[in-house]
C-alpha cells in the first residue's frame, strides 16, 4: 500500500460553497451575501374592521392583496384599521411579518401572504 495523501477537496472540486473564496477570511462571503439582500420594507395598508378583527384575534393569518408594492418575504405590513363608513382610521393597528408569499390560483396581479403578528395596538 502507498502513502495516504490528504487533499482539500474544496480547492480541487469547487464543492462546498464558494470554491474560489477558500482563501477568503471567514465571514466575508456571508457579509457580501447580506449586502445583496435588501432590508425588509414596511408597507402601510388599510384594513377594514371585518378583516382587522379576525387578524387581531389570530384567526386570520393571511392577507390577499394586489401586488402593487412588490411584497417580499421578510417585509412587514402595518395594518391600520379603517372604517369605510366614516372614511376614517380607528387608531388600532397591527404590525405583521410576511412569512410566505404566493400567487398560486389568484387573479392576475394578486398575491396571498402568510403573516405573523409582531405587534398589535388594539
Amino acid at each position: 500500500m502507498g502513502d495516504v495523501v490528504f487533499v482539500d477537496w474544496r480547492k480541487t472540486t469547487g464543492r462546498g460553497g464558494f470554491a474560489q473564496d477558500y482563501d477568503r477570511p471567514k465571514g466575508e462571503t456571508e457579509d457580501k451575501m447580506k449586502e445583496l439582500k435588501p432590508p425588509p420594507r414596511k408597507h402601510e395598508l388599510k384594513s377594514w374592521p371585518e378583516f382587522f378583527e379576525p387578524t387581531l384575534r389570530g384567526d386570520k393569518t393571511f392577507e390577499i392583496r394586489w401586488n402593487d408594492r412588490e411584497y417580499t418575504v421578510g417585509d412587514f405590513l402595518l395594518l391600520r384599521e379603517y372604517d369605510p363608513k366614516t372614511q376614517t382610521y380607528t387608531g388600532r393597528q397591527i404590525e405583521a411579518r410576511i412569512d410566505y408569499l404566493t400567487d398560486f390560483a389568484q387573479q392576475p396581479g394578486y398575491v396571498v401572504m402568510s403573516i405573523s403578528t409582531t405587534r398589535a395596538d388594539g
